[in-house]
């Protein structure tokens, strides 16, 4: 390991830097290369006081980011982690049911220091209701970070919501 940061190898290190130099990116890296570390010691300095972890609930329910953050952070507190399952407004139905709305729940839909998405090729589908809700969110916040291992599974088409979401403005958010 080398870098600044102490146990940072020296690729993470300099993804802290690239990452502190663009306020918003996308840092795909191969699986196992420590994205989840990069990003916490990307965003745990005093400028971020509130940082929203959006991730796949399979990778939250399994610990990763609660065992990542309790070992990396010495504020977890700042943290907040949510599935992209959980982070829509919902409304009853008519029929006693719910729905899921565009919008983010009221506890999410803030402005945030920064945004990690996990996994964020789940935004790939412009139409999802998360993409959606995450791209609301995007424009009112400051830093995004992206990470995954496949930011481009199938198609062209599908980077162009992960670019809405770095450069809403630039990109157009429809």
């Amino acid at each position: 390991t080398t870098g600044k940061t102490p146990g940072l190898m020296a690729h993470q290190s300099a993804a802290v830097d690239w990452i502190h130099s663009v306020g918003r990116g996308l840092l795909a890296d191969e699986p196992g290369l420590g994205k989840t570390r990069t990003a916490i010691e990307s965003f745990s300095g005093p400028d971020y006081q509130n940082v929203l972890v959006v991730a796949p609930a399979m990778v939250i329910d399994g610990g990763t980011w609660r065992e990542e953050l309790a070992r990396w952070s010495d504020h977890p507190e700042r943290f907040t982690v949510v599935p992209y399952t959980s982070l829509n407004q919902r409304a009853k139905t008519a029929a006693g049911g719910q729905t899921v709305l565009d919008s983010p729940r009221d506890e999410y839909n803030r402005p945030w220091d920064a945004i990690i998405l996990d996994e964020a090729h789940y935004i790939k589908g412009r139409n999802t209701r998360w993409t959606k809700a995450i791209k609301q969110l995007s424009v009112i916040s400051g830093d995004v970070l992206q990470l995954t291992g496949t930011p481009m599974p199938h198609w062209a088409h599908e980077l162009f919501s992960l670019i809405q979401v770095l450069r809403p403005r630039e990109s157009g958010r429809g």
